[in-house]
């Protein structure tokens, strides 16, 4: 599948391409503070997910390494890498999975507000709650609660729900179905072998900061920072500090 992709490729950039993929259910626009601050002295390419933003849906249910698929197809057709890959949430655990399937293709691994382990129980009962949610009420109704869980601010809400609702009930449910086929990491989490950081939320509550430190225990020399006052989209409540984080971290890593 075809991908559309945000690309910047200023004068002079270097060769560190950063690669940024959004949560459910949004799309590249979500990382704008972002690509705002990058975009100016380095490649950045951000992607709008199979089914979201102006990526087209498939037009049957999907396994999630079809995400997968779609990320290492953009990168074939741009010929990229190794890149910085840095997701959140639903991007997060592409971004996990794609290191895990072809790590030579990555150079450091940012994960933030995202997790190892597959959906327990309680988890997919979730799923398929909303999944019946959505179909009995639409899209807004689901997005107007939904948004809640994402970010602390609620001033941020309208802009997180125009998002949302640009989503079709069948793309949402394609999304959901495709998140219960997601492998569990965990147990491959000591073989990662690049730079790695996780960034997490110290309000989230879908991703919260204890599953960060259980992922940093595993992850060789990975490092963790909690962002102040953050829900689960932690670049979008928070977006200096976790410009700030960044930042240093490519700094400091040389990347």
């Amino acid at each position: 599948m075809n991908l559309f992709s945000y690309d910047s490729q200023p004068t002079g950039a270097g060769t560190s391409v950063l690669v940024f993929l959004h949560a459910y259910p949004q799309d590249f626009e979500m990382w704008r503070p972002q690509l705002e601050a990058f975009s100016a002295k380095r490649r950045v390419v951000a992607p709008d997910l199979r089914g979201f933003g102006q990526s087209p849906c498939a037009s049957n249910a999907f396994f999630f390494e079809s995400y997968v698929d779609d990320l290492h197809a953009l990168l074939n057709e741009k010929k990229l890498g190794p890149v910085i890959l840095c997701g959140i949430s639903l991007g997060g655990y592409v971004a996990l999975r794609y290191q895990n399937r072809h790590p030579e293709r990555v150079q450091a691994l940012v994960l933030a507000d995202s997790r190892a382990t597959r959906d327990d129980n309680d988890t997919l009962l979730k799923r398929a709650d909303s999944l019946a949610f959505i179909r009995r009420h639409g899209v807004e109704p689901y997005a107007r609660q939904f948004v809640k869980s994402l970010v602390v601010r609620e001033d941020l809400y309208p802009d997180l729900i125009r998002r949302m609702t640009k989503l079709t009930p069948d793309a949402l449910a394609r999304a959901l179905v495709s998140l219960v086929s997601r492998l569990d990491l965990d147990g491959e989490l000591s073989k990662i072998g690049c730079p790695t950081l996780l960034l997490f939320g110290e309000n989230d509550t879908i991703s919260p900061p204890a599953v960060g430190e259980t992922m940093r225990a595993q992850i060789p020399g990975a490092e963790l920072q909690i962002l102040a006052r953050a829900g689960h989209l932690s670049n979008v409540d928070e977006p200096e500090a976790f410009n700030a984080a960044l930042s240093d971290f490519l700094r400091r890593r040389g990347l």
